[in-house]
């Protein structure tokens, strides 16, 4: 078998071969465009590109890797001398998970997977855990309409009951086998619900204005090769017009 022509890369090329001349293999290889070539490579080019983007989930920082312990019910987890975390709503529980000795509350909710946001002008007060409530840091984390903010409590074990924290979250330093309570609310009056069993974080909320994720990246990644294309076409049409 002779050797083959090797196709290049859009616009797409229809190769032909001169072969065994003279009692030797040689290799002629002559092209031409293709419109409707180029057009299904593009095609191909695209789905595979969504493809890939669309199974894309970007890295996460070596920092925000969760840690958390695999204790799946709060006596487990504090049992083991862990740290029990709840992170609550006022329509429901946002997160539940357990903690391995946490440097302080910031570390607790960090270890079981939830996001902290903080308002730059008060680094030590929490506006928005997991993206929630949306928009709450724009406001410092406290609506005044409501009077709702996002509270911290204690428990010494998980059938205890709840105490309002004096502290901050980065003061605060919680002992193994404890149990760590995010509420928001209107403070003392509305301690979290006692959350027994774990509870994944959900997703984060959009950032506004980059709700599209992956799909505005391949938004641009298809207006570029068509411009490619447009470009690769006019470009074909001038050489025609001057070889005729």
């Amino acid at each position: 078998m002779g050797p083959r022509c090797v196709p290049g890369i859009c616009p797409v090329v229809i190769w032909s071969c001169d072969v065994l001349q003279d009692g030797a293999w040689s290799m002629k290889c002559s092209h031409r465009a293709k419109a409707g070539s180029c057009a299904a490579a593009v095609s191909r080019v695209v789905v595979a590109l969504v493809t890939v983007m669309a199974c894309w989930v970007p890295a996460p920082s070596a920092f925000g890797q969760p840690t958390a312990s695999a204790s799946a019910t709060a006596v487990e987890c504090t049992g083991r001398g862990g740290v029990w975390v709840v992170v609550d709503t006022p329509d429901k529980p946002l997160a539940a998970g357990c903690a391995q000795r946490p440097s302080d509350g910031m570390d607790a909710l960090h270890q079981i997977g939830v996001d902290i946001r903080q308002p730059p002008s008060q680094p030590g007060l929490v506006c928005e855990l997991q993206g929630r409530p949306e928009d709450a840091c724009s406001h410092g984390g406290y609506d005044k309409s409501t009077r709702q903010f996002w509270s911290y409590w204690h428990a010494v074990s998980p059938s205890d009951k709840w105490t309002f924290s004096s502290k901050g979250a980065a003061q605060y330093h919680p002992a193994a086998g404890s149990v760590e309570g995010w509420r928001w609310g209107t403070g003392k009056g509305f301690p979290p619900r006692q959350v027994s069993v774990a509870r994944k974080p959900p997703a984060m909320p959009p950032e506004p204005g980059h709700g599209s994720g992956p799909l505005a990246t391949i938004g641009v990644i298809v207006a570029v090769i068509a411009l490619g294309v447009g470009v690769w076409w006019t470009r074909r049409r001038q050489t025609r017009q001057d070889t005729e």
